[in-house]
Formats: structure tokens, sequence, C-alpha cells
């Protein structure tokens, strides 16, 4: 009775099945290419193992995900994105075993990039919204807070006296998170008495 020839896809199929141990490495072992269960026990790094990159010490603790009959390693650090293929030789000399470390998957969330922060144009002016405007004879000032609710176009304000700088400062601090606001919306008011870009320029 002849042998049934089974695929490395199937194989891998049976390993994600039946979790981890020896046989789950050694079906892993020939899906990737090796021929024999002893070979998988001639390679230096196995997946699982821990390890460090001697000359990326602020790539963190690494682990093997993976290996080639060629020898080649597959590890995912946690202090840097993507995984990282090495050859035999540069696994030689650049790994280090680390049994004691911790690894920690990286999260997911600290990959993601931060969402663009959306620009407003004034429909008057086409400065943005958010940017603090003085007019030229420093009467008036545009509150950032009330032109972004406003939507549409900057709202000014009698400067200095809707607002709690003195009138020698020709700029908002730049660390406040509520710089250029006028006093009503430091309190949470509704500003009265403003103007629009239009109003003003016209």
């Amino acid at each position: 009775m002849g042998v049934m020839a089974v695929s490395p896809e199937k194989r891998m199929r049976e390993a994600r099945i039946r979790g981890s141990g020896p046989v789950t490495d050694t079906i892993r072992g020939w899906a990737c290419g090796f021929k024999r269960a002893e070979d998988l026990q001639t390679l230096r790094y196995k997946p699982g193992d821990l390890v460090r990159h001697q000359s990326k010490p602020e790539w963190g603790v690494g682990r093997v995900t993976g290996q080639t009959g060629d020898g080649k390693v597959l590890i995912k650090f946690t202090g840097r994105s993507g995984d990282v293929l090495l050859a035999a030789a540069g696994a030689d000399a650049h790994l280090v075993a680390d049994a004691d470390a911790v690894w920690t998957a990286p999260s997911r969330a600290s990959s993601k990039k931060a969402a663009p922060v959306r620009r407003t144009p004034c429909v008057h002016c086409a400065a943005e919204l958010r940017e603090v405007v003085t007019t030229a004879d420093g009467q008036w000032r545009s509150c950032p807070e009330c032109s972004s609710k406003h939507r549409r176009q900057h709202v000014f304000l009698p400067f200095p006296r809707e607002f709690d700088v003195p009138e020698a400062a020709a700029a908002p601090v730049a660390d406040d998170p509520q710089a250029g606001w006028c006093r009503s919306c430091r309190a949470g008011e509704r500003a009265a008495g403003f103007r629009t870009c239009k109003e003003i320029n016209n």
C-alpha cells in the first residue's frame, strides 16, 4: 500500500490545530522545507527562542518566529516594527540567546499613525481658522475656538479687552492648549460683540 503525499499547507493547518510541541515543530519544519525531523534539532535557533541583537540593543528582546531549511531566521523584536530576516551567518554573528528575557508582543495601537489634524481655511481670507490673526491696527484679534465653531470665517473680538493676554503680547503661548482663546471661550461661554473676517476686512 502506497503512502499518501501530504502538502505543506495541510501540515501547517494541522500544526495550528495541535498547538505547540514536538509534533507541531516537526510539521512546521517540514512545511518550511525540512526533509527530516532530525534537521530541526540541528538548528541553533528554533521558533519561540528569545534572543537579542548585539549591534541593535534598542530593538529590545526578539522572538524567533520561524526558520527556513537553509538556516535563515525570522525574528520579531519588541522595539522594532516588522520582522527581521537574518541569514545563518548573520544570525550566528549578531544574535545572542536570552532565555531570562520577557517578550511582549508590540502593541498594534502604537504602530498606527496619528490621524492628521484637519485644517479648515477661512472662506474670506483663506487662512486656517485655528490660526490667530490680528488686524493691522491691533484693535481686533481672532479667537481660534470661536472661529472653529463658526466653521466658515475667522471670528474677531476687541483686543486686548476680550483676551487674557496683555496688549504687548504679539503671539499666544505655544504650550497652552487654549492658546489665543478669548475670555468667553476659556470660561465656556458664548462670545458676544464679535465680527467676522468679512466684516473686519470690508
